[in-house]
């Protein structure tokens, strides 16, 4: 997968911390956030079917596996995300002394 595609399809990590942050931490957000993360996914969806429609086959080269682990790790980035989003409004810690500098 060409690294254009690969970074414009870890843009979507936002749409995914923004799930996590609403179902597990219950945030809210205003029009502005809610444009922003529509415009977010339109651009995604371009970039992924466009990745698709217009590739030709390399050998040696799976699109579909490719993008599945694109999303994994999408997941477990916004989970780590909304993890230290949760651990920083629980706990008065400094980030450093978080990750034990």
């Amino acid at each position: 997968m060409p690294v254009s595609i690969y970074s414009m399809l870890r843009g979507g990590t936002l749409l995914i911390v923004a799930l996590f942050s609403k179902i597990f931490l219950k945030a809210t957000y205003n029009k502005q956030k809610i444009f922003g993360m529509a415009l977010v996914t339109f651009g995604v969806t371009i970039v992924g079917y466009g990745s698709f429609a217009h590739s030709k086959p390399v050998p040696g080269q799976n699109l579909p596996l490719g993008m599945i682990l694109i999303l994994l790790s999408m997941i477990v980035q916004s989970a780590q995300v909304v993890i230290e989003q949760k651990m920083f409004a629980d706990f008065e810690l400094n980030p450093f002394e978080m990750v034990g500098v």
